[in-house]
């Protein structure tokens, strides 16, 4: 069975491979954003956050993308502020980025559209790398 990690780490995978041709910019941009929702997610989890009720997310047992930025910011531990606000930033631009990628096809989305979600991506994942639990 796979954990929100591997998940992740799928959808990491497909990022990168995706984000090097135009005509997969958008689907990369997309992974990249999941990339960073499991890996939150699994690490919410492993420190004992539940409380995905209504208030923050609902049936499924993972956060709503609406609430992710804001219980990245107060649930992940060991990150300093500096680095809990980061995130918090990183998970916003990576959300705006795939909402646009998944409903906006008037948008252009393009490698350097994707070359940026990547980079946050990885910035995100490098702040969670330094939390307890991290990657």
């Amino acid at each position: 069975m796979a954990s929100w990690r591997d998940i992740g780490e799928s959808n990491r995978l497909a990022a990168v491979k995706l984000h090097a041709d135009d005509r997969s910019a958008r689907p990369s941009i997309t992974r990249a954003y999941y990339a960073v929702f499991h890996e939150l997610t699994h690490q919410l989890t492993a420190a004992g956050f539940h409380d995905f009720g209504k208030r923050n997310g609902g049936q499924r047992g993972c956060p709503t993308h609406a609430t992710l930025a804001k219980l990245a910011k107060a649930n992940i531990d060991g990150l300093s502020v500096h680095n809990r606000v980061e995130l918090q930033k990183a998970v916003i631009r990576l959300r705006g980025r795939r909402e646009a990628a998944d409903y906006q096809p008037g948008t252009t989305v393009d490698k350097s559209a994707a070359k940026e979600a990547i980079r946050d991506m990885f910035y995100a994942l490098r702040i969670l790398s330094r939390a307890k639990g991290g990657i």
